[in-house]
């Protein structure tokens, strides 16, 4: 159980984080590429094609970056983040159907809320004689 907790508070904080970690994310990345670089000039090529030999053989950097922010466990909570954005955005774009998924809402939880009472009072309590 510490473990799940410990877990849960590096990614609530990874998240307060998010730009300090973007940032040294990508100077650790920018490192690595101009180690390489020198590494391919050193070897005699020329500087352009040092680095385009570098950034093939590094790889792709958007999906290591990516790697690592679903390391970290951010990834998750930024796209329910912006799920929730983008829910919220459509239900005030369209006032109708808005209005209409709330009384519906109210409706179903009112209804579910009377019938527990009825069914508790009824059946779940003994009656009283």
């Amino acid at each position: 159980m510490p473990r799940l907790i410990q877990q849960f508070l590096n990614r609530l904080s990874a998240l307060f984080q998010n730009g300090s970690q973007q940032r040294e994310l990508d100077l650790e990345i920018q490192a690595h590429l101009e180690l390489m670089i020198e590494e391919n000039i050193v070897s005699g090529m020329s500087p352009d094609v040092a680095k385009q030999a570098a950034l093939k053989q590094f790889g792709g950097v958007e999906q290591l970056k990516e790697e690592c922010r679903e390391a970290w466990g951010i990834r998750s909570v930024m796209e329910l983040w912006r799920n929730i954005r983008f829910a919220l955005r459509l239900l005030i774009k369209d006032k109708y159907y808005s209005l209409t998924t709330l009384i519906t809402l109210g409706l179903c939880v009112g209804g579910s809320t009377a019938v527990f009472v009825m069914l508790n009072t009824l059946v779940l309590r003994p009656l009283p004689f």
